[in-house]
């Protein structure tokens, strides 16, 4: 088993994604298995962090400060988020 797959995974999906289909993020949760969760966020496309930067904000600050995550070299997170590419206004912790 590789070290990416059984480090702990946050997968973020808008539900309404049209660009990577919900259906990629089931996919992805399958593959990962149990290290990872995927979360939906309801009424989300695609830009999930322009559509809802403060919902976006406070799942990944929650999953990041969670005690119970553990971290590849306790300070690396792998993140797979749909539809974003980390914009200033997102990364507000």
């Amino acid at each position: 088993m590789s070290a990416q797959k059984l480090m702990q995974t946050l997968i973020i999906f808008g539900e309404q994604d049209r660009v990577f289909p919900l259906e990629l993020g089931l996919r992805l949760k399958r593959h990962l298995g149990d290290t990872s969760e995927l979360i939906i966020i309801k009424n989300a496309g695609h830009a999930i962090n322009r559509e809802r930067p403060a919902e976006l904000c406070r799942l990944i600050k929650n999953y990041i400060c969670d005690p119970s995550v553990k971290y590849r070299d306790d300070r690396k997170v792998l993140l797979y988020i749909t539809a974003i590419t980390i914009y200033n206004h997102v990364a507000i912790f």
